[in-house]
C-alpha cells in the first residue's frame, strides 16, 4: 500500500507475477484493507519496534518477516504468531509463503488469533498501564532512598548526641 518512490521500478519488477501481485495505491483506512488479507511480509533488514508489523497483526494478518537483531522478533514467535526468515535468503522466504498458503484454515486462524492477542500487548491501554506502573515503582523506590537516608542521618545524629 502507498505511493512511494520506487512504486514504478517495483511495479517493472513484478510485471512477470501480475496474477498474484497487486499494488493497491493511497489508502486512507489502512486498518480495514488490512484485514482482507492473510499474511504481511516486512523484509526490512533495519527495524525498531516496527508499528505497521503491530498494525498489521491486530487487523489480523499473519506476519512473514525477517527475522532481524530487533524488531520483528520481539514481537514473533517463530511458527505461533508467525514467521521469522533469515534476511535476504529470498528461497527460504519463498518455503514459508508457500507453506503458510497451504496451510489449513484451522492452523491459520490459530495463528490469526496468536497475533492479535500479541498486537493487543501493544495496545495503548497496556503501554499507558505500564508506563504507569514504572512511574509508580520509581516514586516507591524514591521514597524508600529517601526514608532510608532520613532514618540513617537521624541515627548519626542520635549516636554523635550519646557521646
Amino acid at each position: 500500500m502507498g505511493n512511494g518512490s520506487q512504486l514504478e521500478s517495483l511495479q517493472n519488477a513484478a510485471s512477470n507475477y501480475s496474477s498474484v501481485t497487486v499494488f493497491h495505491g493511497h489508502c486512507s483506512d489502512v486498518f480495514s484493507k488490512l484485514r482482507e488479507f492473510s499474511f504481511y511480509m516486512l523484509t526490512s533488514i533495519s527495524e525498531g519496534l516496527p508499528v505497521a508489523l503491530l498494525e498489521a497483526m491486530a487487523a489480523g494478518c499473519i506476519p512473514i518477516a525477517y527475522n532481524i537483531d530487533f524488531g520483528p522478533s520481539d514481537v514473533i514467535t517463530h511458527g505461533q504468531n508467525g514467521w521469522l526468515v533469515e534476511p535476504g535468503n529470498i528461497d527460504q522466504l519463498k518455503e514459508v509463503v508457500l507453506m503458510a498458503s497451504s496451510l489449513p484454515d484451522e492452523e491459520l486462524e490459530k495463528m490469526r488469533q496468536a497475533a492479535i492477542k500479541t498486537a493487543e500487548e501493544y495496545s495503548v491501554h497496556n503501554v499507558l498501564s505500564m508506563w504507569k506502573n514504572c512511574k509508580l515503582q520509581a516514586r516507591k523506590r524514591k521514597a524508600e532512598k529517601m526514608s532510608r537516608i532520613f532514618y540513617e542521618n537521624q541515627l548519626k545524629n542520635d549516636l554523635t548526641l550519646c557521646k
